[in-house]
């Protein structure tokens, strides 16, 4: 699950969910994974039921470094079931950095992102996609899906119950005179409305209002419910707030705001996904916090070797997540690990 990139004052990248999933397979990862093709950040990330971690896309250079160039269209798998397996390069699709990426019936999702449209060294030109393709590891083909109402990038998208969901992200377009890539001119207009496609009938996109305005945000579905968690906000202000969607009631509530150990990032570029019913969440500094089962707050519950941002985590067996790319410090990072997460009944509330 991924979906973000930043302009201005904060550095670049993107992903966005991340959608996810909740791995019980019986299999045991091996002790350290293959480091990713090419380092990426603002990358999407996705896992199958069956331990196939994907990656697609992303940002190769450094902050700022906008061209289509340094912009990654490759879709990456590793068979996390297979000791020694290495990352293969299923296909290739459009250049893309921070879009949104999910895995369901063992068909892949793609879902808008950003695409520079300049050369290397030349002026910014970037603009969101809003395309919506899926792609079939079988016979190795891309199908086209309905487009998305409007260009959207820098979101997330999540599967539940046979719908995918995309929450979050702005519609960015510096190709027009008035737009320039910079956080700190103007509020900007995010998008205020939640998008829903029904996977076995995908006909047309319907929306659900958001009260919020997002970007650079984690996505996670779990038990009939979306998580929107950290990001920045239309004010161009980072924040720790999470909101949760209940698919049932239709109605958004407010969460517990997440830990943060930085009043910079906050929970900006966080990661997130659900690990054996929990709702987890990696924002900068390196920790991993899981939502406590009455929602009222946030536990510590694992580390990463690397911290990072603009990352993704997914769920392995019960009681690991595999993390993957993100930025550090000011570049992109090829770095993969696997970290252990602690059960609910030996971790403390924050």
């Amino acid at each position: 699950m991924i979906s973000r990139f930043v302009l201005g004052t904060v550095p670049l990248a993107a992903l966005a969910l991340l959608a996810t999933a909740s791995i019980t397979t019986a299999e045991t990862p091996p002790p350290s994974l293959p480091p990713l093709p090419e380092a990426v950040t603002s990358f999407g990330g996705a896992i199958s039921e069956d331990g196939q971690l994907f990656a697609y896309g992303g940002h190769k250079a450094g902050t700022h470094e906008w061209s289509l160039d340094t912009t990654s269209g490759k879709l990456n798998r590793l068979d996390l079931t297979k000791p020694g397996s290495a990352w293969e390069t299923l296909g290739e699709g459009p250049k893309v950095q921070s879009p949104g990426l999910a895995v369901h019936a063992g068909k892949v999702y793609l879902v808008g992102g950003m695409q520079p449209q300049n050369k290397e060294g030349a002026k910014p030109e970037l603009f969101s996609l809003n395309h919506a393709t899926m792609f079939d590891p079988a016979t190795k083909d891309w199908k086209k899906l309905p487009d998305l109402p409007e260009g959207r990038s820098s979101h997330e998208v999540a599967v539940l119950d046979g719908k995918l969901y995309v929450v979050g992200g702005w519609p960015l377009d510096t190709r027009k005179s008035e737009t320039k890539p910079d956080d700190a001119e103007v509020e900007r207009g995010y998008h205020k409305t939640m998008l829903v496609l029904d996977l076995a009938k995908p006909d047309a996109w319907q929306s659900v209002p958001q009260p919020f305005q997002r970007r650079a945000l984690s996505v996670v579905a779990s038990q009939g419910k979306i998580y929107a968690l950290g990001g920045m906000n239309e004010k161009n202000e980072v924040t720790a707030d999470a909101d949760v969607y209940d698919v049932k009631s239709g109605k958004w509530e407010k969460l517990p705001e997440i830990p943060v150990v930085s009043k910079k990032t906050k929970a900006f570029a966080t990661a997130a996904c659900e690990l054996d019913g929990r709702v987890l969440v990696s924002p900068a500094g390196g920790k991993i916090f899981a939502l406590s089962p009455d929602a009222k707050s946030w536990v510590e519950v694992g580390q990463l070797q690397t911290p990072r941002l603009f990352h993704q985590i997914e769920p392995w067996k019960n009681s690991q997540v595999v993390a993957l790319g993100g930025t550090k410090g000011t570049k992109p990072t090829d770095s993969v690990e696997i970290v252990s997460i602690a059960p609910p009944a030996t971790v403390s509330a924050k």
